[in-house]
């Protein structure tokens, strides 16, 4: 069982292990994918197809030192924001099905109730920092209760390599499936679960995904994992 938001537990659907063809990270650094609306990237088993939304002529912005994937509409802009009241995002898909097994962000601060939404079919995660909900004491609680988050409630881990990580997902999809990840925060619900700073958007990092072998996929179709562990971060802001 997994703490979350509800003041309760939601329940982990564990995939058994069993063989896979081993995972591909798509890592977002010197891919040459920058300043354009729409990109594709291959690696291992898969093409992966992003595109940028949100405000008006959006497009993809990327490092080129530590992967960093940014959306903005117009001039370089390392992150995913809000700007002018419209939320960024990316969508991905990939060209054959598999598993999304994780996906590192940078930059999704606890102090700003800051989380990244993914969507997609049968699909509603809210990513959190891991201390979102003990630095603003109960602030992810309230604004579940409040119907403000809706969906399941995942808090990210914290590594030596990346700031903010969503491991050990299991989430099946078909090829063409699109995901949505939006950029958004819980806003100032009131006292004592007002955000102590200021939102200034995050990071993608990388997305892993892996083609199991055919038992595993039928395990992992039956139901997704989302197994997480509660570690405090190093954030860079």
């Amino acid at each position: 069982m997994w703490k979350g938001a509800l003041g309760g537990t939601i329940l982990a659907l564990s995939v058994l292990a069993s063989p896979s063809r081993g995972d591909t990270t798509f890592a977002f650094s010197n891919n040459g994918i920058s300043n354009q609306p729409a990109a594709s990237l291959t690696s291992g088993d898969f093409t992966l197809n992003l595109a940028a939304g949100g405000p008006a002529g959006s497009y993809l912005y990327e490092s080129n030192g530590n992967p960093e994937l940014g959306v903005g509409p117009g001039g370089s802009n390392l992150s995913i924001e809000i700007i002018g009241g419209v939320a960024e995002y990316v969508e991905f898909s990939f060209d054959e099905p598999g598993i999304l097994r994780g996906i590192d962000f940078d930059g999704v601060k606890d102090e700003a109730l800051e989380f990244f939404l993914l969507e997609s079919a049968g699909v509603r995660i809210n990513f959190f920092d891991s201390a979102a909900n003990t630095t603003v004491a109960g602030a992810v609680d309230n604004a579940v209760n409040q119907g403000v988050v809706t969906g399941d409630v995942f808090y990210l881990l914290e590594t030596f390599q990346f700031d903010d990580t969503a491991m050990n997902l299991a989430i099946p999809f078909s090829a063409g499936q699109t995901f949505r990840l939006t950029y958004s925060h819980i806003g100032d619900l009131g006292a004592p679960y007002s955000p102590t700073e200021p939102q200034n958007g995050a990071r993608i990092q990388t997305i892993t995904v892996d083609v199991p072998e055919p038992s595993s996929f039928l395990l992992a179709a039956a139901g997704l994992a989302v197994l997480g562990f509660a570690h405090r971060r190093r954030r860079r802001v």
